[in-house]
Order: C-alpha cells, then sequence, then structure tokens
C-alpha cells in the first residue's frame, strides 16, 4: 500500500474509531444513569386496520383496544401517552368472513422505548362488503339553556351526509349525530360539530367513515322573559284582639321565582300578598293568602301559607285600693289616715282588663296592737296570674281607738 494513502486513510480511521468509541462511552453512561425497566402502560391503544381489500370494510373486531408492556428508562416511561403507539392489523390479501389476526404495536417518534409485549397479542376481525348510503344529520342536545332563553331553531349544514362501512353496520344507521352542549348558552352561535354514526336507539356505530365527517349548525336562541327570585311581603289591615300583640308572620316558602319582561323583573324588589284580616285575633293561626302579581309577572304560585303567631300582650296597670283592715283588737276601732294605696302591677293584658273590683285588696294585720297610731306595710293580695311592682306609699297609717 502507498505509504501517502496510508497517511491519508489513518487519520481517518482513528477519528471513526474515536467518534464510536465515545458514542459507545455515552451509551453506557447514559444506561447507567437512566437504566430502563419493564413496565405495564396502562392506557388502552385503539386497534386500526390497514390494508383493507378493496370492496370489504371492518365489520367487528374481538377486541378493539389492546395494552402494552414496554421497556424505558422511569423518565422516559412518565413522559409516555397513548399519541406514541400505533396499534394495527393488517388485512393485506384478507378475504375470509372471519379471522384472526395478529396485532402489531410501534411506538412513533422516538427511539427510547421498546415494546416488549401486546396484550391481547391477537384479535379476531370480522370482514363484510362495503356499503355506503345517505343519512340525516340530527342533532343531540346536553345540558339546557339558562332560564329566560329559549332555543328559537338549530340548523345544520350539510343536512344529510353519506356513511360507508361493513353493510351489517351500515344497515343499522339511522343518522349521523352531532353533539350540543346548551349549558350556559346565551347568545346565538356557528361552529363545526364532529359527526357520529348511531342506531335507532342513539347508540353509537363504529367503524363507520362519514363524509363529509362535520357539520356547520347554527344555533339561534331567543329571550323569552326573565326570571327572579324575590321575598314575599306580607300584607295586612285592621288589628289583631285588645290585649294581643302580632308576635311574627311566616310563609310556607319565603321567596317565589317570577317571570316577565326584563324591565318589570328587575324593577322589583318583592312580591307583596294580598291583605290578610288581622280583625279580632287571638290565637295562633295559619292561614292561604294570594300573592298581588303586577301585570305581566306570572309565577308557578299564586297564593303561599302563612302562619301568625299572636300572644297577650304584657302590660302594667295602676289600681288604686283602699286599705283595709284584719284582726282588729276587741273594743277599738281601726281609722285610716291613709286612704288609698296606689297599687302598680304587670300581667298578661286580657287578664289587666277582665279584672274584676276587689280583685286586688291591700291589706293590714292589727293583731295584739295597742291603742294609738301604727305605721304598718300592707299585704297586697293579687290574683295568680297578677305581679305586683311597686306600692306607693310603701307604709299607712292607722289608728286604733275606742
Amino acid at each position: 500500500m502507498p505509504s501517502g494513502w496510508r497517511r491519508t486513510v489513518t487519520p481517518v480511521a482513528l477519528a471513526l474509531v474515536s467518534l464510536l468509541a465515545a458514542i459507545s462511552l455515552w451509551v453506557a453512561v447514559t444506561d447507567a444513569e437512566n437504566p430502563r425497566n419493564a413496565y405495564d402502560y396502562s392506557g388502552g391503544l385503539i386497534v386500526n386496520a390497514v390494508n383493507v381489500p378493496s370492496g370489504l370494510a371492518i365489520a367487528g373486531m374481538s377486541d378493539n383496544v389492546v395494552f402494552v408492556r414496554v421497556s424505558a428508562s422511569d423518565e422516559t416511561f412518565s413522559e409516555l401517552t397513548t399519541a406514541d403507539f400505533v396499534a394495527e392489523v393488517n388485512m393485506s390479501g384478507e378475504r375470509q368472513p372471519s379471522s384472526n389476526k395478529r396485532v402489531s404495536v410501534r411506538v412513533v417518534g422516538r427511539d427510547d422505548v421498546d415494546v416488549i409485549s401486546v396484550s391481547p397479542s391477537s384479535i379476531e376481525v370480522l370482514l363484510d362488503d362495503e356499503v355506503s348510503k345517505q343519512v340525516p344529520v340530527q342533532i343531540s342536545r346536553l345540558g339546557a339553556t339558562p332560564q329566560g332563553i329559549a332555543v328559537a331553531s338549530i340548523e345544520p349544514n350539510p343536512t344529510t351526509v353519506t356513511v360507508s362501512g361493513a353493510a351489517s353496520l351500515i344497515e343499522r344507521v339511522e343518522s349521523a349525530s352531532a353533539d350540543i352542549n346548551l349549558t350556559g348558552l346565551r347568545v346565538s352561535q356557528q361552529q363545526q360539530y364532529v359527526l357520529t354514526a348511531r342506531d335507532s336507539s342513539n347508540v353509537d356505530l363504529r367503524p363507520v367513515r362519514i363524509d363529509p365527517n362535520t357539520a356547520d349548525v347554527r344555533v339561534t336562541v331567543t329571550q323569552v322573559g326573565a326570571f327572579r327570585s324575590v321575598p314575599i311581603t306580607l300584607q295586612t289591615r285592621g288589628h289583631v284582639a285588645e290585649g294581643y300583640n302580632l308576635v311574627s308572620s311566616s310563609f310556607d316558602q319565603s321567596s317565589v321565582t317570577i317571570e316577565g319582561s326584563i324591565g318589570v323583573v328587575q324593577a322589583l324588589d318583592s312580591i307583596d300578598t294580598e291583605e290578610l284580616d288581622l280583625t279580632g285575633l287571638d290565637s295562633n293561626t295559619t292561614r292561604s293568602v294570594n300573592l298581588r302579581l303586577p301585570t305581566g309577572v306570572t309565577t308557578q304560585r299564586q297564593s303561599v301559607n302563612v302562619t301568625l303567631i299572636i300572644e297577650p300582650a304584657v302590660g302594667e296597670m295602676a289600681v288604686p285600693v283602699a286599705p283595709a283592715a284584719e284582726n282588729v283588737p276587741d273594743g277599738l276601732q281601726a281609722i285610716f289616715q291613709t286612704t288609698s294605696v296606689n297599687v302598680v302591677i304587670r300581667g298578661e293584658q286580657p287578664i289587666l282588663n277582665r279584672l274584676a273590683p276587689g280583685a286586688i285588696r291591700a291589706v293590714v294585720d292589727l293583731t295584739d296592737l295597742a291603742e294609738g297610731a301604727h305605721l304598718l306595710v300592707p299585704e297586697i293580695r293579687l290574683p295568680e296570674e297578677i305581679t305586683l311592682v311597686s306600692l306607693d306609699p310603701e307604709e299607712i297609717v292607722v289608728v286604733l281607738q275606742p
């Protein structure tokens, strides 16, 4: 070999050897720092059929989802998604109605993951003649618009599409459905929706091709009225019986939902009842009372039940009482220099109002007292329901004389 050629080749060879050695070292260091382990990937992979013979279509699979066991580092495994895998069965040359096919799973876009096994490793695939037909586009409504908003119309474009696939599936297809969520929708909208082939029971049918596979759907909404929950206010006339108080009132529901035009509804802070007559009421009672609804306002309830708590009023009364003597000593007579005592009492007003004359007494006991003037505290005798508040004067002068 000429020495000039050796001088040229030798440095290149040495450089290549150095590069290979560096790569091997890098791989060894990387593997040492990030060792690979075997993991069961929990995400299910959808199986797709490829190379299906012309004129045939997939009618079904015994399993259309498979799972894999992979080899990868901890860091790599934590980053994996189902988009990193492709699961396929190759139908090339197959024309039998039913066949058992091996599932092939490959990793796409990265070289740091290896597929160890696939479960199930093979599946039964059903073939059928491929057919097509036209079906209507159907709107499936999800949720509901807010109160006061109504759907005026839903218009899909196109209104019909072509579905293609296995004859056994296509004969069951009744529509291509677009799922439209109306929850919270307050304004009209127009957007694209993906179509799904469904049977008469609204069950999804797959695999079915739809052309086109989306529809442009316009949803038009209108405002049918405003809704608002407002408190109920009790209106009354007359007065409860004398000596009684209306302590409280309560409804079987404290508020009511009203409906009407926006301006009217927004102007209302409450709904009044018709006037409830309180005249002469002297005990707890429950009454039905109609709601007084303004023109143009409606509600699901026309009346409410109101419970009234009525209790006797507690009051005070000043009663002048002439003092009386008991146990006057023989041979003497009692002369009162204090001829009247002002007694202030407290009790339920109806009882106070019904007190009979003489029901309150101011009595002094003169037992064993001698002739002369005596300053005594009278005993105030009251009915059981009444209490003493004050006495004026608190002491009275009694003179005993023959």
